[in-house]
């Protein structure tokens, strides 16, 4: 099975988050062996791999396991579904046309969205495949 991807803009967004908690980006993305060219298609994507290298590497030079979490909390969100979300005059409108696109951000991304009367749900399911579960996807 091919590798799963995630959008450079995200991975962007990570890097600066990371460099927030005290990381050094550069040397992320060398230790996860990507090309700093892999970074300049903002349309692009890199290996999941390369970013499940990056955030293990990070949580340990800053000792923080929980170091996706806290680089969530410092993350300023752009890019298509940000937009989306934005953009719509009616929230359900957004939120199904973000399930429509996640795949822009991460292939392994997926939205659902239930209604019952007057109360809305969205699961979001990131498909792990068949690989160990990621210690920084919270289940």
């Amino acid at each position: 099975m091919a590798d799963r991807t995630v959008g450079v803009l995200q991975l962007l967004d990570l890097l600066k988050a990371l460099r927030s908690l005290g990381a050094d980006p550069e040397r992320l993305c060398r230790a996860a062996r990507l090309a700093p060219d892999a970074l300049r298609d903002l349309g692009g994507h890199v290996p999941e791999s390369a970013v499940d290298k990056i955030l293990a590497d990070a949580a340990r030079h800053l000792r923080d396991p929980l170091v996706g979490l806290h680089a969530g909390e410092k993350a300023y969100l752009r890019g298509p579904l940000t937009y989306l979300l934005l953009s719509g005059m009616r929230l359900e409108w957004a939120i199904r046309r973000c399930i429509r696109f996640s795949h822009l951000a991460s292939d392994a991304l997926r939205f659902e969205l239930h209604r019952r009367g007057d109360v809305a749900r969205i699961a979001i399911i990131y498909d792990q495949a068949r690989r160990r579960p990621n210690q920084h996807v919270i289940d």
